[in-house]
C-alpha cells in the first residue's frame, strides 16, 4: 500500500540506492592492488583487489584483524572496510562505495522531492554499521538534511530536579535504525517514511 509524503515526514533511504544513482559502483578487478592490499587478502577471506578499494576508500586504518579492515573513510565514518559493500549489486563482483557527501546527497534529494511532490521532507541516509564490543550490527545515520542529528540536552532538569551535563542524543540515528526494521536487510526496500 502506498502512502503519500506529506510535510514534516522523514524519508530514511539506504545509502546502497543513493550510491547506485550516483554511480558510487566499482568492479575491484579494474583496479591493481597495492603492496599493502596484498597483505590484507593474505589474511583474509577477500581479494586484493577488493580490499585496494578499501584502502582508497580510506583515510586511515583503525584496526586490521582477519582480513576486516576498520578504516576512517574519506568522510570521517569510522567502519567496517571503508563501508565498501558486496551485497544488493548486481553483477557479481562489483561493489558500492559511499556517497562522496552523503549530506549534499540529502540535500539533493530533499530538494528533489520538494520540487517534484511538494511537500517539504526531511531525509536521513542510513547505512549499516558494527558496533565496538558488542554484536550485531545497526543502521545508522551518514547524511541528513532537514532534521537536526542530534537533541541536546545539556542543561535542562530531569523530572527530579538533575541538571543534564552530557546528554546529547543521536536523533537521526535511531531514526535510522528504526527504520531498518521495517526496510529489511534482504527485502529490496530501500526506502522507509518515519
Amino acid at each position: 500500500e502506498q502512502q503519500p509524503l506529506a510535510d514534516h515526514d522523514g524519508l530514511v533511504v539506504t545509502q546502497k540506492i543513493i550510491s547506485k544513482a550516483e554511480d558510487r559502483i566499482v568492479d575491484p578487478e579494474d583496479i591493481e592492488p597495492s603492496h599493502m592490499a596484498r597483505m590484507a587478502a593474505a589474511q583474509g577471506h577477500k581479494d586484493a583487489s577488493y580490499y585496494e578499494v578499501v584502502l582508497r576508500e580510506s583515510r586511515r586504518i583503525v584496526k586490521m584483524d582477519r582480513g576486516v579492515l576498520v578504516t576512517e573513510t574519506h568522510h570521517g565514518l569510522i567502519c567496517a572496510n571503508s563501508g565498501v559493500d558486496e551485497s544488493n549489486v548486481a553483477g557479481g563482483r562489483t561493489v558500492t562505495l559511499l556517497p562522496v557527501d552523503p549530506d549534499a546527497s540529502a540535500r539533493a534529494l530533499r530538494a528533489a522531492i520538494r520540487e517534484r511532490a511538494g511537500v517539504d521532507v526531511a531525509v536521513i541516509i542510513s547505512d549499516t554499521f558494527g558496533r565496538a564490543w558488542r554484536e550485531g550490527q545497526v543502521n545508522v545515520a551518514i547524511g541528513v538534511a532537514g532534521i537536526a542529528p542530534l537533541a541536546d540536552y545539556a542543561n535542562q532538569p530531569d523530572a527530579y530536579g538533575y541538571v543534564m551535563h552530557a546528554s546529547n542524543i543521536a536523533v537521526a540515528d535511531e531514526l535510522a535504525s528504526a527504520a531498518e526494521l521495517v526496510m529489511g536487510k534482504v527485502d529490496a526496500v530501500p526506502v522507509a517514511i518515519v
